[in-house]
């Protein structure tokens, strides 16, 4: 129940197994960001995002080959932020980023070299 989890979240640190843990909240809601020019630094990001409020950006890794995926995720601290980020156009450089809320894994497995691709 939430206020299970409300009085969990109360207390630093908790033992399991005799072992400490800590227990924090984490957003549960994730932007997605795509069509990100080819030269945009996480920092670009987290500065643009930054604007609307408290933000993490993570960036996909690059490939092998160098080519890093044109997209971010950006999770905001709170939901007026996040509402107001989804709410705005975003243009940056000759691109207008799509910006939309994340499906999670739908459409997974459908990339580069699956069947069906």
């Amino acid at each position: 129940s939430v206020g299970s989890v409300k009085s969990v979240l109360k207390e630093d640190a908790h033992t399991i197994d005799k072992q400490e843990v800590k227990v924090k909240q984490v957003a549960r809601d994730k932007i997605f960001v795509g069509n990100l020019p080819a030269d945009t630094s996480k920092e670009m990001l987290e500065e643009y995002f930054g604007k609307y409020g408290t933000c993490s950006v993570t960036i996909p890794a690059p490939k092998p080959d160098g080519f890093r995926p044109p997209y971010c995720f950006v999770i905001y601290v709170t939901e007026e932020c996040h509402q107001a980020c989804l709410a705005d156009k975003h243009p940056m450089g000759d691109k207008i980023l799509r910006v939309e809320p994340s499906s999670g894994d739908k459409g997974r497995g459908k990339g580069k070299g699956a069947p069906g691709a």
